[in-house]
């Protein structure tokens, strides 16, 4: 079975940040959704925590598995029917989590989140990974995160936030559906 893949809307954020990245009345005619990122957040430090909120939900439906390799060694975690569900560091409540790049200032983080069957009015399973890295052999952070929304409603709009400070300008997130071929 051939998978086709559209491009349903692309956010480069602008001179000066944003607070938030957002994709509101997300078409319902796709089998699943993929998001592609390259961020990078504004804090000081190497790293920051990023969360995304699916229909304004901040309730307690996010659990989630991680496995996360650093420079220094391997942990794996994990939540259930928690506020948020997160990848490292101090979450915010009520949100899921995964890592953008600091710095150095020309380096960003690599992220994909799939959200298969994400029209369902199921508990909606989705998968991310990232890459996040300094300009240093020693800082470097991989991942790879399983989450479980409890929500029963179809996916229709996603909001992505960073944990501190805001998304740095010429971070890019593209919102793909993709459509099984019969």
């Amino acid at each position: 079975m051939a998978y086709t893949y559209s491009k349903i809307s692309t956010v480069t954020v602008g001179s000066g940040g944003s607070s938030s990245i957002d994709f509101i009345a997300i078409p319902q005619n796709y089998t699943d959704l993929i998001v592609k990122m390259s961020i990078k957040a504004t804090p000081s430090g190497n790293r920051s925590d990023f969360y995304w909120v699916i229909n304004n939900d901040t309730s307690s439906r996010y659990s989630y598995r991680r496995i996360i390799g650093y420079d220094n060694g391997l942990t794996a975690a994990g939540s259930a029917n928690g506020t948020a569900a997160t990848s490292g560091g101090t979450p915010a409540a009520n949100q899921s989590t995964a890592y953008t790049a600091a710095s150095p200032a020309n380096t960003f983080g690599s992220v994909e989140i799939c959200f298969p069957n994400y029209t369902s009015t199921n508990i909606k399973s989705h998968t991310a990974d990232w890459a996040a890295e300094a300009n240093s052999a020693t800082d470097w952070i991989v991942g790879l995160s399983a989450y479980v929304y409890s929500g029963n409603n179809p996916i229709s709009s996603l909001s992505f936030v960073p944990g501190n400070g805001n998304f740095a300008q010429y971070s890019k997130v593209t919102l793909y559906g993709v459509k099984a071929e019969v």
